[in-house]
C-alpha cells in the first residue's frame, strides 16, 4: 500500500485536530446547559423561537409566490399549539417558582425586546410576577434596558391595557411595568403621559410614588418641578413625598433649589417624608450628624412601617451609624419579625 504524502499526512492531522475541538465544543455545551440554573432553563424555553416552517409559512415570500400544502399548513399549525403550550407551561414553573427564579431574571430581561410579542409579553408577566425590580440587583440587572425603547409598547399595555380575560392587569404588572419604563430612560418618553395619569389618578400610594421616580428619569426637566412642588406640599401622601424626595436626590444632586428642600423636609410633620428626605441627604454625602437622628427618633414608632423604613435608612447608612448602636441592640427583640433582622443586619454592618 502506498505510503501517504506529506501533504496527506497534514490534512489529516487538521482533519482529527478539528474533529476533537468539535467534540471537545460540544461536550461542554452539553455540560454548561445541564449546569445551568433549571430556572434560566425554563427561561430560554420561555424565549424559544417558533420552528423554522412556521415562520416561513407566515412569511410575505410563502404566502405570495407559493400554493402551501394542507399537510404542511396542519403541521406548522400544530408546531405553534405545541410550542406556545411549553412557554406557557415553563412561564408557570417560573411563577411558581418565586424569588427562587430570580437567577432567570437577566435571561427573561434579555426577551423584552423581541419582535415575538407573545414571547416579550410572557417574559414581562413573569418578571413581574416574581417580583423582579425586589431583586437586590435590579439596577444591575436593567441597565441593558437603559436607551432601549423597544420593549416601551408591552410596558405601557401592562399599565392599562388589559389581559386575554379582559381584566386589567394586577398591581404586580403595573408595578414591573412602571420600574422598567424608569430603567429605559429619556427613550420611553412616549410612556410620559401614561405615568403622568398614573400619578395624578391613581389609588396606590407606592406605584404613584414609583411613576413620579420613572418620570423623573424619563424627562427631568419636566418632571422637575412637580417633584417640589410635591415634596413642599403636606397634604401629599407620605409615601409619595418620601418617594419625590429620593427621586429629587436622584435626578438633580446639583440643583441649588435640592439640599434646601431636603433640609426643610426634615422638618416634616410626617414621619415617612422625614425619612425619606434623610436617605436622600446621605444619598448626596450630607454628615451622618445631620441624618441620623431623624431615623434613630423614629425607631420608637408605633407603626412597623415607620420602623422598618428607618432601620433600612440607618442600614444604608452603615458604620456611621455607629452612634445608634443601643437603639439597634434593643430593636433586635422587637416583636416583629422584619423588624429584627433588618436591626441584625444594621448591626453586622458595624
Amino acid at each position: 500500500m502506498p505510503s501517504l504524502s506529506k501533504a496527506q499526512r497534514r490534512f489529516g492531522a487538521a482533519l482529527v485536530a478539528f474533529l476533537v475541538l468539535l467534540l471537545g465544543w460540544w461536550s461542554y455545551g452539553q455540560i454548561a446547559r445541564k449546569a445551568r440554573p433549571r430556572a434560566v432553563q425554563l427561561a430560554d424555553t420561555v424565549g424559544a423561537k417558533f420552528p423554522f416552517y412556521y415562520r416561513w409559512l407566515e412569511s410575505p415570500v410563502a404566502t405570495r409566490k407559493f400554493k402551501i400544502p394542507k399537510s404542511v399548513v396542519a403541521k406548522a399549525g400544530q408546531a405553534y399549539q405545541d410550542h406556545c403550550g411549553r412557554r406557557i407551561k415553563a412561564a408557570g414553573e417560573l411563577v411558581r417558582l418565586g424569588t427562587n427564579a430570580w437567577p432567570a431574571v437577566p435571561t427573561l430581561i434579555g426577551l423584552l425586546d423581541r419582535k415575538d410579542h407573545e414571547c416579550s409579553f410572557a417574559a414581562a408577566s413573569v418578571l413581574a410576577r416574581i417580583s423582579a425590580p425586589s431583586h437586590p440587583l435590579w439596577p444591575e440587572f436593567a441597565k441593558p434596558l437603559k436607551g432601549n425603547s423597544k420593549p416601551v409598547f408591552i410596558l405601557r399595555y401592562l399599565i392599562f391595557g388589559r389581559n386575554s380575560y379582559l381584566r386589567a392587569y394586577d398591581a404586580a404588572h403595573r408595578r414591573f411595568a412602571i420600574a422598567a419604563l424608569g430603567a429605559i430612560g429619556p427613550a420611553a418618553a412616549a410612556a410620559y403621559p401614561e405615568l403622568m395619569e398614573f400619578f395624578k389618578y391613581g389609588e396606590d400610594q407606592e406605584m404613584r410614588g414609583l411613576a413620579l421616580h420613572a418620570a423623573a428619569r424619563i424627562d427631568t426637566g419636566k418632571t422637575l418641578p412637580l417633584l417640589k412642588d410635591t415634596l413642599k406640599n403636606e397634604a401629599e401622601w407620605p409615601q409619595v413625598s418620601a418617594s419625590a424626595a429620593m427621586t429629587l436626590a436622584e435626578v438633580a444632586p446639583d440643583d441649588p433649589e435640592t439640599r434646601k428642600l431636603l433640609r426643610a423636609a426634615l422638618q416634616d410633620s410626617r414621619s415617612l417624608a422625614r425619612i425619606g428626605a434623610g436617605r436622600a441627604l446621605w444619598r448626596l454625602k450630607a454628615p451622618a450628624s445631620e441624618v441620623l437622628p431623624v431615623m434613630t427618633d423614629l425607631l420608637n414608632h408605633k407603626l412597623v412601617s415607620i420602623r422598618k423604613a428607618a432601620l433600612a435608612g440607618i442600614v444604608e447608612m452603615g458604620s456611621a451609624a455607629l452612634p445608634s448602636r443601643a437603639d439597634l441592640e434593643r430593636m433586635t427583640k422587637d416583636e416583629n419579625e422584619a423588624i429584627r433582622n433588618l436591626a441584625e443586619s444594621a448591626l453586622r454592618s458595624f
